[in-house]
């Protein structure tokens, strides 16, 4: 059975086949509507596209109806819509008697949506069951006529077609009851039922809110249910929709097409007696854009709802969209149009579905038809159906049938689907990165195909702290940067302190090493053969690990052909990958012997503070006062500073002194540095002979590791050096120095001989 629009002038270029449904999902039974209660005012108890606009009631269903003699006839209703009644259903009703908390008291304000039907052991106690059939006190279907130029007051039909049975009113002191209409479990109307013994009593019935009827009465209950009455929104005609009943003994097709007139839709088989009598199927455009994977996307998004629950499919059925081909545009090379597979978002998870043939038009009249496609694919010809598709849509390049093998029975509330190209994802670069905290580096992922070749505008989710576009790749809502032509999604990274950090890329459909399709590492690599245009003259690379495809039995003319056909979709999974990256400090020199920068005074006068006056020929300038902690106003200059004598230091490359120091005096100086970031200071001393050392003021002459055999720290705080200035140099480590600006200052002492002063500092993390 075929419904809904089917409109074959548009013909695709490709025959392109989608994927089955295990089962297709229903909708779970309710109660009706929730319609609210004015307050003075009855209730509104009738639901239906005729008393939504005078009741504000939002929650009923535009397109159905109840018609004459039950109500008024609601033609002139503004949701009624000409000529769009449906005749592929099989509605069933159900009347019940409704249990007010008034009992026997309860009058017409008592009377709400939400009264319930009276109940046995919490199970609704039934009236009456009217199941759909031809014969015998069932729902039966008047098919719509020819015009309807009979337009008395007695026409229940207007434009043609509705549904009817016949109520036999019970004799009982019960005077509410519900009549519910029912499309599979879906209420999609109702009208509450008032009923007296005698006519007298009916007059003060308000009819507007309540159907009147008397006791041991038979009613006829007539209805219309117009063709967008299960599409979302019920009423809406802009959007492309088809419902039908499908006998599961026999099977049958729903169809409609999408607005650029492409057909969409679903072909049942004959199912096995378990999956039930009927079911009742909804084929529209999704609401969205595509469903929700992270792999590019082709073509519309088709959504398909079963409202019977209880038909579960033991055949396979098979959904189809057939405007793959304009949607590719230069997006896919000839290889991947073949791996492209339809996929299905259930209500728990989504899944690539394996390939089916499908009733998508073709352009033929070339060397094969239609019928040889078919008929290689079903004797297992797989090539030979190949060929014959591409003598039909040459010079078109080939598209892939795709044919679901897999068995049924789930039963899912909804399901959308659409085709997406299969990709995985792999760390290309930034990873494992140790640099500069405040360094930028670029984190890349690359993705690819089944083959290795590259995947276009996949969905790439980065995830991390200071995070920024990289040049040519911009981040879109949700921190998403698409693939490039070649598979590329960079981004980049700045380390902001001395620490490890992560970030992550992910995509859901988009499968790593860690998750992964079915096939077993390595074992496709035989199979992989060269493909004109596409990849290296020796062929495709194996690939260590699959995208989420299932196994085809093949992949057309050309390509490698997989081990086993799958007999069930690929279940997606969200796929990670994780960029690690060290920020950490080299060490670095902050200045050298021989550098410049100093302010000095030579000859100053030595205190007596240290007790090695032996060979202190005096000196005549005094120690500024805090010559220590405050800058002074000395003479510029660079170092070393000392005398030439017997120490081998003054024969050294370097020279002589930049600054003379005379023996037996002491000296000051002072020197202004910048370390690059907080760490550890050593400053080695090139001395002869004692010293005091500050740092920013403070002291550390006792921060000097001892130097074996040629001095050390003394109880007068002084560092006491003997013999020449490169003979066990003292090293002060000072750790916890911070970033910035410092000033070292230093005292040294001479008692004969030779004088050497000359500073270096390093810093290291």
């Amino acid at each position: 059975m075929s419904t809904g629009p089917v409109s074959w002038r548009r013909a695709v270029k490709q025959l392109l086949g989608l994927a089955a449904l295990g089962v297709l999902g229903a909708c779970a039974a309710g109660t009706g509507t929730d319609a609210s209660t004015q307050p003075g005012t009855p209730a509104k108890v009738i639901s239906d596209g005729n008393h939504i606009n005078a009741d504000n009631d939002l929650s009923g269903n535009r397109d159905f109806f109840f018609l004459p003699p039950l109500v008024p006839n609601p033609r002139n209703s503004p949701n009624w819509s000409k000529g769009q009644f449906n005749a592929n259903l099989q509605p069933t009703a159900k009347v019940c008697e409704l249990a007010p908390p008034q009992g026997a008291a309860a009058t017409e304000n008592d009377i709400t949506p939400a009264t319930p039907c009276k109940t046995v052991s919490g199970n609704e106690v039934f009236v009456s069951t009217f199941p759909f059939g031809t014969t015998g006190d069932v729902v039966k279907l008047d098919r719509p006529y020819n015009g309807d130029s009979d337009d008395d007051a007695n026409d229940d039909n207007d434009d043609g077609g509705h549904y009817h049975f016949k109520w036999k009113v019970p004799v009982a002191d019960a005077v509410f009851y519900r009549v519910r209409i029912y499309v599979g479990t879906k209420i999609i109307g109702y009208a509450d039922v008032e009923t007296r013994n005698s006519g007298k009593d009916l007059k003060n019935i308000d009819t507007d809110e309540f159907v009147a009827r008397k006791d041991g009465s038979t009613a006829q209950i007539k209805f219309r249910i117009e063709n967008r009455a299960l599409c979302t929104p019920a009423g809406d005609y802009s959007v492309p929709c088809a419902t039908a009943t499908v006998n599961l003994t026999t099977g049958g097709t729903v169809s409609t097409t999408t607005v650029t007139g492409s057909p969409i839709g679903i072909v049942i088989p004959p199912q096995l007696p378990s999956s039930g009598p009927t079911a009742t199927y909804t084929v529209q455009p999704c609401a969205a854009a595509n469903i929700s994977v992270d792999i590019p996307t082709f073509g519309s998004c088709v959504s398909i709802v079963s409202s019977d629950p209880s038909s579960s499919l033991t055949v396979p059925a098979t959904a189809f969209v057939c405007d793959l081909a304009p949607s590719l545009g230069g997006t896919v090379n000839s290889a991947q149009r073949e791996t492209v597979a339809l996929h299905g978002q259930h209500t728990s998870f989504t899944e690539a579905l394996v390939e089916a043939p499908a009733p998508c038009p073709v352009l033929g009249g070339l060397h094969s038809s239609v019928k040889d496609v078919f008929a290689s694919v079903w004797r297992g010809q797989w090539r030979v159906a190949g060929h014959h598709l591409a003598n039909l849509i040459q010079p078109q390049p080939l598209m892939a049938s795709f044919i679901h093998v897999g068995g049924g029975g789930q039963t899912l509330l909804q399901s959308d689907f659409q085709l997406a190209l299969p990709c995985k994802m792999e760390i290309q670069a930034g990873d494992g990165v140790s640099t500069t905290p405040g360094s930028t580096i670029t984190a890349t992922a690359l993705v690819t195909d089944l083959f290795g070749q590259p995947c276009r505008n996949a969905k790439v989710h980065w995830v991390g702290s200071n995070i920024s576009a990289a040049p040519g790749y911009p981040i879109l809502a949700g921190g998403v940067v698409l693939s490039d032509l070649a598979g590329l999604s960079s981004v980049n990274w700045t380390l902001p302190s001395a620490a490890s950090f992560t970030i992550t890329a992910s995509g859901f459909g988009l499968a790593t090493a860690a998750v992964n399709g079915p096939r077993v590492d390595g074992v496709e690599s035989s199979d992989f053969v060269p493909h004109p245009g596409v990849g290296s003259p020796a062929g495709y690379p194996a690939q260590s690990f699959d995208p989420f495809i299932p196994k085809y039995l093949s992949f057309g003319p050309g390509l490698p052909d997989a081990q086993a056909a799958s007999t069930s979709g690929i279940p997606l999974q969200q796929g990670t990958l994780t960029f690690h990256a060290a920020a950490a400090y080299a060490p670095v020199n902050v200045f050298d012997y021989r550098s410049g920068g100093y302010s000095y005074i030579t000859d100053v006068v030595f205190d007596g503070s240290n007790n090695r006056t032996g060979g202190f020929t005096g000196g005549s300038a005094a120690a500024p006062s805090n010559w220590w902690n405050t800058a002074f106003a000395g003479t510029p200059g660079s170092a070393p500073f000392g005398s030439t004598g017997s120490c081998g230091i003054s024969a050294l490359p370097s020279g002589a002194p930049a600054v003379q120091w005379a023996v037996g005096t002491d000296i000051i100086v002072q020197k202004s540095f910048t370390t690059p970031y907080p760490g550890t200071l050593t400053l080695t001393v090139r001395l002869d002979n004692d010293a005091q050392v500050y740092l920013d003021g403070a002291n550390i002459t006792d921060k000097a590791i001892a130097t074996e055999g040629f001095g050390g720290f003394n109880a007068n705080g002084w560092w006491q050096h003997d013999n020449c200035a490169d003979n066990g140099k003292p090293v002060f480590v000072v750790p916890g120095v911070i970033a910035g600006g410092h000033r070292l200052a230093i005292r040294g002492h001479d008692y004969g001989g030779d004088t050497w002063l000359d500073v270096k500092a390093d810093l290291a993390p």
